[in-house]
């Protein structure tokens, strides 16, 4: 007689990576990424790995680089609760340019998949304009300029003259 059949998942569960992670939490941290990061952090910050206890995170800049290093502890904190245990011990931020890719469901920790709807809106690429960008930056230097003498016609030294 045969034994009982056995879910591949149950099988699975106490598989490990090399790293020491079990790719179920891996994968379970990954769908709630967004939730847990929220809109704003996860529009710039992206996990690339979780080996050993260490939570790596990619971020587009330095900047959001910089703000979540002083968010390293909650993001520990949140990624164990979502974990059900202490599975990160820390997180690493690293940077490297480009787009962060977004998940494509998005999982609320308390309530399930968040509704479509309730995406933030994606923003949509405008193309650049360097000669509308200059002439603002002019405008806006002619107007300091001018706030400084009182004088809003200034004369141009030769070859300062203003782009038309």
């Amino acid at each position: 007689m045969s034994p009982e059949p056995v879910r591949l998942g149950d099988a699975l569960s106490d598989v490990r990576t090399p790293g020491g992670a079990r790719p179920a939490d891996t994968a379970r941290l990954w769908r709630a990424w967004p939730a847990l990061a929220g809109a704003t952090v996860g529009a710039h910050v992206e996990p690339t790995s979780l080996r050993d206890g260490v939570l790596r995170l990619r971020a587009d800049s330095p900047v959001w680089a910089t703000e979540v290093g002083y968010l390293a502890d909650h993001i520990r904190a949140r990624a164990n609760e979502v974990l059900k245990g202490p599975v990160v011990r820390e997180v690493r931020v690293w940077t490297a340019p480009g787009q962060v890719l977004q998940a494509p469901a998005q999982v609320s920790l308390k309530s399930g998949p968040v509704k479509p709807g309730l995406r933030p809106p994606a923003s949509k690429a405008r193309e650049p304009d360097p000669q509308g960008a200059f002439r603002s930056a002019y405008e806006a230097w002619r107007r300091s300029r001018s706030g400084l003498s009182g004088n809003s016609e200034r004369p141009h030294k030769e070859g300062n003259r203003p782009l038309e």
